[in-house]
This record gives C-alpha cells, structure tokens and sequence, in this order.
C-alpha cells in the first residue's frame, strides 16, 4: 500500500432516485401552474425536435428545500 493509498478516505453514502417523469399530470403545489409542453421545432418543419416546457420550480418532487429555510 502506498501512502496515497493509506491516507485516501472512503465516504459512503445513500442515494435515492426521486426521480418522476415529467408530464402535464404531474403533482404541483396547490396554486402553482400545471407544466406546459410547446413543440418549438419539429423534424417536419426544422429538421429536428426541440419541445419548450414551461413549469413552476415546485412541480412535482424538487431539491431547492434549504432556500425555504434561509435568508
């Protein structure tokens, strides 16, 4: 073992997915706008596919918790 090796930490951790697919029937917090899904480009038009989505920073699940919380 060299010395790099000897002093290196290890660090294990817990991660989980919260993933959520995003859909216009996704969960949003009471008040906040359902998500909206515009075609911006086409492949029929542009060539290719490029979709504008316009949705509020709470829909569905969100990792912005700690803003709520600090000045």
């Amino acid at each position: 073992m060299n010395k790099t090796e000897k002093n290196a930490i290890t660090i294990s951790r817990t991660v989980y997915d919260l993933t959520h697919l995003l859909s216009q029937d996704i969960s949003t917090y009471p008040g906040d706008p359902q998500p909206y899904f515009e075609p911006s480009s086409t492949i029929e038009k542009d060539n290719y596919n490029v979709t504008r989505i316009i949705m509020g920073s709470h829909s569905s699940t969100h990792v912005d918790a700690q803003k709520h919380f600090m000045m």
